[in-house]
């Protein structure tokens, strides 16, 4: 049996969704029904996640790199990626209904 953290599962989770999402725009509809505001918060504390992640990935390259930190940066770059525009687009929504 392997242990897995509640907050990896969780962040395994969270990638994986928004990765179907953008992929598949029959879901955007049913992602778009999520209260903007309470969406935007929820994906502000895991964008200051991933931005520290970052951060420590990089701090950690900077002592000598491996295939696999460079790996983890680029996930983690598209992650940020990913989360920074799904906040733009909420955003955006909210002052097109306002």
């Amino acid at each position: 049996m392997v242990d897995i953290k509640a907050e990896e599962l969780e962040d395994f989770v969270t990638k994986r969704l928004a990765y179907e999402i953008y992929r598949r725009p029959d879901l955007v509809d049913v992602y778009n029904s999520v209260n903007p505001i309470d969406e935007i918060k929820k994906l502000g504390y895991h964008l200051r996640g991933i931005k520290t992640a970052i951060n420590n990935t990089t701090k950690a390259i900077g002592k000598g790199t491996t295939p696999e930190l460079e790996e983890k940066l680029n996930t983690l770059t598209a992650d940020r990626d990913i989360v920074e525009a799904r906040i733009h687009d909420l955003r955006a929504q909210q002052k097109t209904k306002q």
